[in-house]
């Protein structure tokens, strides 16, 4: 059986029984494998075969962030923004890490990121950055983007609309689109 572990859709191989899969990802994962570390981190966050544990879940993810994986990214940075478990809201981390994600093209973590610029969650509410994050978010298919982005248009002047498009415009060609061939 095979398992989806990573937006690269790269795949590693399940066994059959749930606890040797956990103990396969775990030997992968120590030896520095972030799809593995991914899916470790994920095993722990929703109590699959194993009981539910947070902050295993952070190590985990927060190890495969810090290789760059966006999925990873995009996770950890919603456990700092929401404080799930024993981990607490800490706003300026869920920015860092959501950025990371959202500069590498991971739509959800663009639009949350937009609504947190629109929000005042990410240090200072702005809505020329709001707008240009959900847009970004709304071109990849995150779909609570929609409906917040014109939320912060109306709220907008016509020269914050500019900047915003301006602004849209540079992230798009600073920002990676994932390859989910």
């Amino acid at each position: 059986m095979l398992a989806r572990c990573g937006p690269e859709d790269r795949r590693v191989e399940l066994r059959k029984k749930p606890r040797r899969s956990r103990n396969g990802y775990r030997v992968a994962a120590e030896q520095g494998n972030p799809e593995a570390q991914l899916a470790l981190g994920r095993i722990y966050e929703h109590r699959e075969h194993t009981p539910l544990n947070h902050n295993e879940a952070v190590k985990w993810y927060t190890l495969a962030a810090e290789q760059g994986n966006p999925l990873a990214q995009w996770r950890i940075g919603l456990f700092h923004y929401a404080g799930y478990g024993e981990v607490p809201k800490h706003y300026r981390k869920a920015r860092y890490w959501l950025e990371r994600s959202a500069r590498q093209g991971f739509a959800q973590a663009q639009g949350r990121l937009g609504w947190m610029f629109y929000t005042g969650e990410a240090g200072e509410r702005d809505l020329v950055k709001a707008y240009a994050w959900m847009s970004l978010g709304t071109y990849g298919g995150d779909e609570r983007s929609f409906g917040y982005k014109d939320r912060v248009k109306t709220a907008m002047t016509a020269e914050e609309l500019t900047r915003a498009l301006q602004l849209v415009a540079r992230l798009w060609q600073d920002t990676k689109r994932p390859d989910f061939r």
